[in-house]
């Protein structure tokens, strides 16, 4: 061993000796610590770009309001099951169904048998499922509750009657804000319970959905107070003159207490159990004051959509009655296409082409149902060239198609699809709401699916039969024009060309109507659009998902939008813990764009994109208190 290797042996010897924190040298912690932050950090800012949220210390959501902070509570009550049962009734028809309710969705709650088991924590909930009886201590213990900050859901008749059963009347729900008005009969036509959208209960359910009360010997109520969030009317969706303001599903606010009325027994729900389930979901949130947010059905924040369309037909001249009225009031419409007829008509089809949508109303007016898939195919190869032979201009653009007499099925879909169509305006039993949706088809991808536009009003035929006159036409078609706006969805007036003459009934009425729709319009309340415009929206919002987490700093949303172009226009509506509060948005990304954020009422608000570029976006929508 040579002396050199002596003294490294002894360098090596001391060194080992020496304390690990001395053996690495100042610089080693250094360059280990960011060998590791340095690949996090980039890691961390690559994903916050692409929208991934960073965590927001800081909110004003009261802790009160961020979930289910109280128990819900189901009241059999044993004076109602007393009282049912001397009249022959049976107590369990009625509350059963909540039993099933809280089975399907494996949610705690419990059965109480007394009021004296009732807590008073805040957010809890009491059902009461129609219970008819209340003595003066169990109102007593129900006011302490609401006062304590505890809500109700009431159903059909609940305390309408003492604790003997004695009739009393409807004091019980007039101290919740909901007025009772009367019944309905048993026998009545408007027992189709209609979704309004929107609202802070309609989550997951469509505007102008139908669901049918089953008849049962527990009639229907009339009710009034608060927000309407559900009516009672005809399948056609309009109640009588009447009861327009009244409601079936109801939402009250007081001082400390939310109150929720439904206007119907429990043993209505039979006939639609999976659409009630996601109303008492929606509605138990609520009552909680969970909020939640809501990706609006029409852009730009508009209330409403509507689109006004023709089957252009016999007497195919008038069409140029419509351009002409829809021209001047600069409003957009579409034209649907007899190509055979529409031959004859070379320069009008031109004259459409240039300024509005045309689509195809088939080739002959008979309808495709029940027809081979070769003669509905060669059908649709006759009716493409034979427009092609008259207009160029209205092939090209044609994407819509309007099954002669309604008249479809499963293999005129495929075909559609196979030919290019992009949307088909279908008959109104396609669809229980008023907005569009896709026909599922084996092996196509989900943004090529065929668009159905349920017709949602009743058409010109339909009105003519029942109201020939222009003044009650007018009236009819303003009705409709109102409950499309009140539920907040698709209003689709159809017309036939032979009846749109210059001077006739439905073209006066029609006529009269223009200067509603524009003012709606202008009001943001009414999205006038064309089938290709509904066609296009539809799709962009499909591409839009919009999620929320209740946290205890905030109500976290979460908004994604997929594919490779910008949306715009896209809204959103945020429901509110409290009717006194307003809505304030920051991001948790720099740089992150935005919404303009809009009051709508008490209990809502809305955050409106003006676009959005492909990606992920987070946000804490803070809950202010208004100051008064």
């Amino acid at each position: 061993m040579t002396k050199h290797d002596h003294l490294n042996e002894d360098v090596l010897q001391q060194w080992r000796k020496r304390p690990w924190w001395r053996r690495t040298g100042p610089f080693m912690p250094m360059i280990v610590f960011l060998g590791l932050t340095l690949p996090i950090l980039s890691y961390v800012f690559m994903l916050t770009n692409l929208g991934w949220r960073t965590p927001v210390v800081g909110s004003s959501l009261p802790a009160a309001v961020t979930g289910r902070s109280g128990p819900v509570y189901l009241y059999a009550s044993e004076s109602v099951t007393r009282y049912l049962s001397g009249v022959g009734g049976d107590y369990k028809v009625l509350l059963d169904p909540w039993r099933a309710y809280f089975a399907d969705r494996s949610r705690a709650y419990r059965e109480i048998g007394t009021l004296n088991d009732l807590g008073n924590a805040p957010g809890s909930v009491l059902i009461l499922p129609s219970t008819i009886t209340l003595d003066e201590q169990e109102r007593a213990r129900i006011r302490s509750f609401r006062a304590a900050g505890g809500s109700v859901l009431a159903t059909w008749a609940t305390g309408s009657r003492d604790g003997g059963g004695n009739w009393r009347g409807w004091d019980f729900l007039d101290d919740l804000g909901i007025a009772v008005t009367g019944e309905i009969q048993m026998d009545a036509d408007h027992r189709q319970l209609t979704v309004v959208g929107e609202t802070p209960v309609s989550g997951g359910l469509s505007p102008g959905q139908r669901v049918w009360m089953t008849r049962t010997s527990e009639p229907l109520l009339r009710m009034q107070g608060g927000m309407v969030a559900a009516r009672f009317a005809d399948w056609s969706r309009v109640p009588p003159p009447e009861r327009v303001d009244e409601g079936a599903v109801l939402l009250e606010e007081g001082t400390t207490s939310r109150t929720a009325a439904f206007a119907f027994a429990e043993s209505t729900w039979a006939a639609a159990p999976v659409a009630t389930y996601q109303l008492i979901d929606n509605t138990l949130a609520w009552l909680q004051r969970e909020p939640t947010v809501i990706l609006a059905n029409w852009p730009q924040g508009y209330r409403a959509a509507y689109l006004l369309e023709m089957d252009t037909e016999e007497g195919f001249q008038n069409a140029a009655v419509l351009r002409d009225l829809l021209q001047q009031a600069q409003l957009p419409g579409t034209f649907f296409l007899l190509t055979s007829v529409a031959m004859q008509h070379a320069p009008l089809v031109d004259s459409l082409a240039a300024s509005f949508e045309t689509g195809f109303h088939g080739d002959v007016h008979i309808g495709f149902k029940g027809q081979p898939s070769l003669e509905q195919e060669r059908r649709m190869i006759t009716m493409r060239s034979q427009l092609g032979s008259t207009s160029a201009a209205a092939t090209r653009a044609a994407i819509g198609f309007r099954a002669p007499l309604e008249s479809y099925d499963a293999t005129t879909e495929s075909l559609l699809h196979k030919a290019g169509i992009r949307y088909h305006l279908a008959d109104p039993s396609r669809s229980a709401g008023q907005l569009p949706l896709f026909a599922p088809m084996r092996g196509v991808p989900e943004r090529d699916e065929l668009l159905v536009i349920p017709r949602t009003q009743p058409d010109d035929i339909n009105l003519l039969a029942a109201e020939p006159g222009t003044a009650p036409l007018l009236s009819r078609l303003t009705t409709e024009l109102n409950e499309t706006v009140r539920y907040g969805g698709l209003g689709v007036l159809s017309l036939h060309s032979q009846n749109f003459a210059a001077g006739s009934p439905l073209e006066v009425a029609v006529r009269a109507l223009i200067p509603d729709l524009r003012s709606r319009r202008d009001a943001r309340l009414l999205w006038v659009a064309s089938g290709r415009d509904i066609d296009a929206w539809w799709r962009e919002r499909r591409r839009v998902k919009v999620s929320n987490n209740i946290r205890g700093d905030g109500l976290e949303m979460n908004v994604s939008v997929q594919g490779s172009t910008p949306v715009r226009g896209v809204a959103v509506v945020v429901t509110m813990p409290n009717r006194r509060m307003s809505a304030e948005v920051r991001s948790t990304k720099v740089g992150q764009k935005l919404p303009t954020v809009r009051h709508i009422d008490d209990f809502r608000s809305e955050l409106l994109f003006d676009s959005l570029e492909p990606g992920n976006y987070s946000y804490i929508v803070n809950l202010n208190e208004k100051r008064p």
